[in-house]
C-alpha cells in the first residue's frame, strides 16, 4: 500500500490479471512490473508519505517462477518488496514511514499450524529444488510463504567516508556497486550508497553518519559466511596482499573465524559455515579482534 494525498495499492500476484479490488493498479509478474509501477506512481505523485509492504502470494500448484527466473513466492514477497523500497525511498516525504508487515507464520513461538520455516540460502529460495512427492505442493507452498516472511531487506552501516567505504567493500570484499540506488538529498547531496554481496545477494547500505561510525569503532555488527577453512585462509592471504589489517585464523565456538577492519575501524568477521569442529566453551580469546566477552549478570546460563 502506498499513500500520498490519495491511497494507491499495488497487488503482488503471480497472475497476469489483477484482482477485483477497485484501487488496484498493477499485478506483479516480474521485477520490471515493480519498476514500471514506481515510475508511473512517481509521475503522478512525486512525494510519498507512507509505504506499506503487505503479505504477497502463496503458490500451491507446484514450483513456479516470475519472468526473472526467481521462484514466485520469494521473488514477489521478498525481492519485489526490497526493490520497491529501493525505488521509492528516495521520494519519501519528511517524516514519511515505510512499514513491512510480518506474519505469525514466521514465528515458531506462535505455533502457527503448518510446515516449519526453512532457510538454507538465498540461492535456494530463488532456485529451489523441484518437489516430487505426491500431494506435497500445498505443504511446500505454505513453507515457502512462511520462509519468505523471514527475509532480510538490507543491512545499514554508518561511515565517515562514503568513498573510502565504497572502495573497501567493492574492491576488497565481494560486493557489486549499485549506483542506480544512490541516496541523494533534495539539494543533490549524496548521503548513502548501496552495494550487493554477491555470494548471498544481500544489500548493504553505506550511510554517511560520522558520529554513529565513531561509536561503532571496534564493534563487529556483521559476520559473513565462507564455506571452508581453506576459503578462510584464502581470505587471510588476500587481505594481507591488500594491506588490510586482520587477525590470524581463530577458533570459534563451533568453527573458525577471521576478522579484519573496515575503513571506519569496525570489525568484519568471516565465519566458516560448512566445516565444524567439536563444540567448545573455550574458543580462542583475542580482545582486540574478538572483543571483550561480558556475561549478563541478570541471566543464568541455561535459564
Amino acid at each position: 500500500m502506498l499513500q500520498s494525498q490519495q491511497s494507491t495499492s499495488f497487488t503482488c500476484s503471480q497472475h497476469t490479471r489483477p484482482t477485483s479490488s477497485a484501487n488496484v493498479e498493477h499485478a506483479a509478474v516480474c521485477l520490471d512490473d515493480f519498476r514500471r509501477f514506481a515510475t508511473e506512481f512517481l509521475a503522478k505523485r512525486p512525494l510519498l508519505e507512507a509505504l506499506t509492504l503487505n503479505a504477497g502470494i502463496q503458490v500451491s500448484s507446484g514450483t513456479t517462477y516470475i519472468k526473472d527466473g526467481i521462484e514466485a513466492t520469494f521473488g514477489v514477497n521478498h525481492v519485489g518488496h526490497a526493490l520497491l523500497i529501493a525505488l521509492l525511498r528516495p521520494h519519501m516525504a519528511p517524516g514519511g514511514r515505510i512499514v513491512s508487515v510480518a506474519s505469525g507464520m514466521h514465528d515458531p513461538a506462535q505455533k502457527v499450524p503448518g510446515p516449519s520455516r526453512v532457510y538454507t540460502s538465498t540461492a535456494d529460495l530463488a532456485k529451489p529444488a523441484e518437489t516430487s512427492k505426491a500431494g506435497s505442493n500445498q505443504a511446500v507452498g505454505a513453507q515457502r510463504y512462511a520462509t519468505s516472511k523471514l527475509g532480510l531487506n538490507h543491512i545499514k552501516l554508518a561511515t565517515s567516508s562514503i568513498t573510502k567505504s565504497h572502495d573497501f567493500y567493492t574492491r576488497i570484499l565481494p560486493f557489486t556497486p549499485l549506483p542506480q540506488f544512490d541516496h541523494v538529498t533534495p539539494e543533490g547531496g549524496l548521503f548513502a550508497k548501496m552495494v550487493q554481496h554477491q555470494p548471498s545477494r544481500i544489500l548493504l547500505e553505506l550511510r554517511y553518519h560520522p558520529e554513529q561510525a565513531a561509536a561503532q569503532i571496534g564493534w563487529d555488527p556483521v559476520t559473513w559466511g565462507v564455506s571452508t577453512r581453506k576459503d578462510l585462509e584464502s581470505w587471510a592471504d588476500r587481505l594481507k596482499e591488500e594491506g588490510v589489517s586482520h587477525s590470524k585464523v581463530l577458533m570459534g565456538l563451533r568453527s573458525w573465524v577471521l576478522v579484519c577492519e573496515d575503513p571506519d575501524g569496525r570489525k568484519i568477521r568471516f565465519y566458516v559455515e560448512d566445516e565444524v569442529h567439536e563444540w567448545t566453551d573455550r574458543p580462542d580469546e583475542d580482545e582486540h579482534w574478538l572483543g571483550k566477552v561480558l556475561a549478563d549478570p541478570q541471566v543464568q546460563a541455561g535459564a
